[in-house]
């Protein structure tokens, strides 16, 4: 049995509560998304590094679907942008001597005349600047990572001469 008294008490703190915490809000104050940063915080950069790290990771994810079609069959040579798309199907891709067009649109490239061992993609963020990634089987220390900064095409053919390194 419930004893008279007993709930009310602590409902009515409960009330007084929320009564004080709703007098001691400022109407004036300006909400969360409309503080300003702190001084010597630039947010204004934001988009276009959150655009370079979704490219540079679509990058590696597009080195690991390549190196998993060269685990297959130990070469690169008929890697084409339909069959990367059959291992990493969330990317787009497009022949390496064709532009990126995005962060998630890649140009790559196997070269022909070599042995099957390199391979080479190039993505273009919202930013402007034209990340790069190279592997090259044959060498001990396979992959390279790279920018583009001479106004050159972001195309995988691109990606396979030397760039700027940048990025790991």
């Amino acid at each position: 049995m419930l004893m008279r008294g007993t709930l009310r008490r602590p409902l009515a703190a409960a009330l007084a509560s929320l009564g004080l915490l709703a007098g001691c809000a400022d109407p004036a104050a300006p909400l969360a998304a409309e503080t300003p940063s702190p001084p010597g915080y630039d947010m204004s950069g934001a988009a276009d590094i959150a655009a370079d790290r979704s490219a540079q990771a679509s990058l590696r994810t597009s080195l690991t679907a390549a190196v998993t079609y060269y685990t297959d069959a130990a070469t690169y040579g008929g890697l084409t942008p339909g069959e990367i798309r059959t291992i990493e199907p969330d990317l787009d891709y497009v022949p390496g001597d064709a532009p990126s067009a995005d962060d998630s649109t890649l140009s790559i490239t196997v070269p022909p005349d070599g042995e099957g061992d390199v391979y080479a993609a190039a993505a273009l963020p919202d930013s402007g600047m034209c990340f790069t990634i190279r592997d090259d089987r044959s060498k001990e220390s396979a992959t390279t990572f790279g920018v583009i900064t001479d106004g050159s095409p972001c195309t995988g053919e691109a990606a396979l001469l030397p760039a700027e390194t940048r990025w790991p």
